[in-house]
């Protein structure tokens, strides 16, 4: 009698009971994913931008918001919302402008304006966007809301005080606001909510192998103790090389500037100046440390770094010749 093949029914139980599991395990794996990948969507660079996406209820548009601009139509409004490649909210607003311009022209006050529209509708949050900043010298917020992407539109800074927006019809103005170069304003946020951001943003900064060539060769790019005078005397303590600093700056807008004559006439002593001009502030790093004149020094500098100052608050340290016989100390 041949032998024949016996199939042991309690074996093939287990194998169902496990290919049960490991279906279970899939499921549960990728509902976690889609969980990650909401939370991650649901990361905001400001408070404002967090109450925004919540009281327009955004999150019910989640399979049109991408990584990068989407443009979302509510209430027959064209509402922008841009996130990063982390998945962080990075703006929120009522579209006034074409991709192809802000591109062409970058400047801060494109999320402004289309905030403070936003805003102005949906009363978002009192006294975060003080729209009363804003002054138009022709038309209202209404007209403002007739305007679309594709409208003729000219920017001018003037003097790094004032931005002037217009809209025209046939080379003439029908729409023109001022509205101040004040980082606060236009970032829509607060400068303990901003500097809450630079510290978080440069700790995780990772500059590329090659930027060190790009930065100014007079800045000493070496480690340096950074102590940081943050809003309502907090403190703030890090070690890096300034590379990671300029480069992340650098990545922001700001423009560098190394003044060694004017720091308390200390040899090894000098102010980085970095400003964002378009954004109206400054960061001010007072250095100390033998690498500032001897480029061999291998001990670490210090540094005390100073952020968000207004552009007109720092300017008389780098008048030519100085606008006082005793600069200003940081």
């Amino acid at each position: 009698m041949g032998r024949g093949l016996t199939i042991n029914t309690n074996d093939k139980q287990k194998e169902m009971m496990n290919k049960k599991r490991l279906n279970g395990k899939r499921f549960i794996l990728m509902l976690c994913l889609i969980g990650c990948q909401g939370m991650m969507a649901q990361t905001f660079h400001t408070g404002f931008l967090k109450k925004a996406y919540t009281q327009l209820d955004i999150a019910s548009y989640a399979n049109e918001v991408k990584t990068g601009t989407s443009i979302l139509h509510m209430n027959n409004r064209p509402i922008v919302v841009r996130t990063n490649d982390k998945g962080e909210v990075e703006h929120i607003g009522i579209q006034l402008f074409s991709t192809e311009m802000q591109e062409l022209m970058p400047s801060p006050i494109y999320d402004c304006l289309e905030q403070m529209l936003l805003d102005h509708v949906y009363h978002i949050n009192d006294n975060t966007l003080p729209r009363e900043h804003l002054t138009f010298e022709k038309g209202s917020w209404n007209d403002m809301l007739k305007v679309v992407p594709t409208d003729e539109c000219q920017i001018e800074n003037q003097n790094d005080k004032y931005y002037v927006v217009r809209w025209l019809r046939d080379g003439t103005a029908w729409l023109s606001l001022r509205c101040p170069v004040n980082y606060e304003l236009l970032a829509g946020s607060t400068r303990r909510e901003m500097e809450q951001i630079f510290v978080r943003d440069l700790k995780a900064h990772q500059p590329a192998t090659d930027v060190a060539r790009q930065i100014d060769p007079s800045i000493p790019l070496a480690e340096v103790n950074l102590s940081l005078s943050l809003y309502g005397n907090h403190k703030e303590y890090m070690t890096m090389n300034l590379t990671q600093l300029v480069s992340y700056c650098q990545s922001v807008g700001c423009k560098t500037q190394l003044v060694t004559d004017k720091p308390e006439g200390e040899p090894n002593s000098a102010l980085l100046y970095l400003r964002n001009q378009a954004s109206g502030y400054s960061h001010l790093l007072h250095l100390k440390g033998k690498r500032i004149t001897d480029p061999t020094d291998t001990t670490p500098m210090s540094g005390r770094l100073f952020l968000f100052i207004p552009i007109n608050n720092v300017e008389e340290l780098f008048a030519t010749p100085p606008a006082k016989s005793n600069p200003k100390r940081f």
